[in-house]
């Protein structure tokens, strides 16, 4: 097993002791914030502290794109602890 380490970001670490108290290995490496994975689940979450505090035009789109091939996204509000799912646009 790999060594625990907690991350900087306050939003960040909130979303990560969540986690993995839910048996979620969680994986910090860039954008997206978060590759998470338990068994044979796996999600991509990306942090912001608050509801406020809304997805860069390139986090979205990014998230989406990955949402369009069955590849769970969310974004993640710290002070809410609040998972908001992220879907793909509608066809036009």
């Amino acid at each position: 097993m790999k060594q625990r380490r907690l991350v900087k970001n306050n939003a960040e670490r909130k979303l990560q002791e969540l986690l993995e108290s839910e048996g979620w290995e969680v994986d910090k490496r860039g954008m997206p914030d978060f590759a998470c994975y338990r068994g044979n689940e796996f999600m991509l979450v990306e942090v912001k502290p608050d509801l406020d505090h809304n997805l860069k035009e390139h986090q979205y789109r990014l998230l989406a794109k990955l949402a369009t091939y069955g590849v769970p996204s969310f974004y993640f509000a710290a002070s809410e602890k609040k998972f908001l799912s992220i879907t793909p646009p509608l066809p036009s």
